[in-house]
């Protein structure tokens, strides 16, 4: 018998992704058809600082809908990936925390300056009330690397101190779910290629210093940006006042900061698979556009910046790095998938004849989410002559690429 929570989250399920209206039609995609295209960018749950969800509850549901559409057996015998669960993951991060005297709270800095409290996973705290940041976050500074009273002050390279319990908990949701892949949304910042993959690099080698198995999947994505006029970094992702303000009211910085960001990410998108044959995709390519639609369509109009963009588009293009269609999108004030089905189209004139590596994603932050707009945005990416997406399976026990077709 379904669980409250379960037949809540099908209704939901159903709504966001079977129906689509637009002016002319009813668009449809059916359950079987997007869970076999799948969703690689989500899952996002309670080890991160933006969702509620849990993250069994996903789990749970994509159970539920590989049984109701009687797709088990298929998803089994032909080692099909289907569900990419890419939680964000430490990010660097040189700032002070302090321990308060309740032992549970650190208070850290956020790259914008502004003091973040963050609840400690009370199981890193000793009986003595000290935090052993080293032993416990895959962490490879020195070993006095320990809070051990309150007010104490130390310099940590990476955030998130919740990871090593969502790697522990996706490593065992994966068992006996091989339909579940394992992996982390990165972020590229700053100018210095080398000095950000050097940066990640240092958190991959430490989990395989710990015997841990890497993530099987990257999502490299630009949230942040530097400050005009300052080293301090801004959330561009987090309202339309922050990216005004980080910008200092400069919107072609903005815009230009955050394209020459992208197209040193596809360099470190590149180096991680190469390095570590991690599948490695570029996250929202257009994300900047979330809270300047029309701005950004004004900046792109004119002739030097669509260069940039094109340049761009033509290294991702070459570059045979995948990167998405982030449906999530379609559900915010852009009011249209990252990239734009321009942007895509775009990119396909680039291309000619070469295929478009691109994957789907709803980017969920709650289960209900799964799928999310998948039916407007695949109908539109027909339209557009987009007949396959990239898809994921396992072959000997690695993630591989699959197309599907539309």
């Amino acid at each position: 018998m379904q669980s409250t929570l379960l037949l809540e989250l099908r209704m939901q399920f159903c709504s966001s992704i079977i129906v689509v209206k637009d002016s002319s039609e009813v668009k449809r995609v059916s359950h079987k058809q997007a869970i076999l295209i799948g969703d690689h960018h989500g899952g996002h749950s309670q080890y991160c600082s933006h969702s509620k969800a849990k993250l069994g509850e996903y789990v749970t549901l994509m159970q539920q809908l590989l049984r109701e559409e009687q797709l088990i057996d298929t998803v089994l015998s032909e080692n099909l990936v289907v569900f990419s669960v890419t939680e964000h993951a430490p990010r660097p991060c040189k700032n002070s925390i302090t321990l308060t005297a309740e032992g549970t709270i650190v208070q850290q800095k956020n790259p914008s300056g502004t003091p973040l409290p963050i609840e400690v996973p009370k199981h890193l705290l000793e009986e003595a009330g000290s935090l052993n940041l080293l032993g416990e976050t895959f962490l490879s500074y020195p070993d006095d690397l320990i809070i051990n009273t309150a007010g104490t002050q130390v310099e940590i390279p990476f955030d998130n101190l919740f990871f090593p319990d969502y790697y522990d908990e996706i490593l065992e949701h994966q068992k006996g779910n091989p339909w579940l892949s394992r992996g982390m949304e990165i972020d590229f910042w700053g100018e210095n290629l080398q000095l950000c993959f050097e940066q990640y690099r240092e958190f991959f080698t430490v989990l395989e210093n710990k015997k841990l198995p890497l993530p099987e999947r990257v999502i490299v994505s630009v949230h942040f940006l530097r400050e005009r006029n300052s080293e301090t970094f801004f959330c561009h992702d987090f309202s339309r006042a922050e990216s005004g303000r980080g910008a200092g009211r400069d919107l072609d910085f903005l815009f230009s900061s955050y394209w020459r960001s992208v197209r040193k990410s596809i360099g470190l998108a590149q180096r991680i698979e190469e390095m570590f044959s991690i599948s490695s995709t570029i996250g929202h390519l257009d994300l900047i556009k979330k809270y300047f639609p029309e701005e950004h369509s004004a900046w792109l109009a004119e002739d030097t910046n669509r260069k940039q963009v094109q340049a761009v588009l033509e290294e991702l293009v070459a570059s045979n790095i995948s990167w998405e269609i982030n449906t999530a999108g379609l559900g915010k004030p852009c009011k249209a998938p990252y990239p734009s089905f321009d942007l895509i189209d775009y990119a396909q004139q680039i291309a000619g004849n070469a295929p478009l590596f691109l994957t789907i994603g709803s980017d969920n932050h709650k289960p209900e989410d799964i799928f999310a707009y998948y039916g407007e945005a695949i109908g539109k990416l027909k339209e557009i002559g987009i007949r396959s997406l990239l898809s994921f399976q396992r072959r000997d026990g690695k993630i591989c690429d699959r197309w599907v077709e539309l």
